[in-house]
């Protein structure tokens, strides 16, 4: 075994760049306006389904079983707008209003 040094390869001296990733330019997309675009969307909700929502903070909940028909229409000059006929047969419902926070109970009679 020598003891020599090991040799310098100048050749490799840029074998592996680093490259800094965080670039600080935002790219903006600047999209048309939508127009002419309608949507229409037509629901059949089983009798039986269940539905849950809560408001982030789980305060507030609805928590129903029901069912019909519920129509969803869009368009640019309107907006969102759902109609329908959604007939509820059990369940509850938490919602704080400007007085204390009570709890509702749905019953099917």
């Amino acid at each position: 075994m020598r003891d020599d040094s090991l040799p310098t390869i100048t050749s490799w001296k840029n074998l592996v760049t680093f490259t800094h990733l965080n670039d600080s330019t935002k790219d903006v997309v600047k999209r048309p306006d939508i127009e002419g675009l309608s949507t229409k969307l037509r629901a059949e909700v089983d009798n039986e389904a269940h539905l849950v929502c809560l408001n982030p903070e789980r305060s507030n909940y609805i928590d129903i079983v029901g069912g019909g028909t519920l129509n969803m229409e869009y368009d640019a000059t309107n907006g969102t707008r759902l109609r329908g006929r959604y007939t509820i047969s059990d369940g509850k419902m938490k919602y704080s209003l400007p007085i204390p926070l009570h709890t509702f109970n749905i019953k099917r009679r």
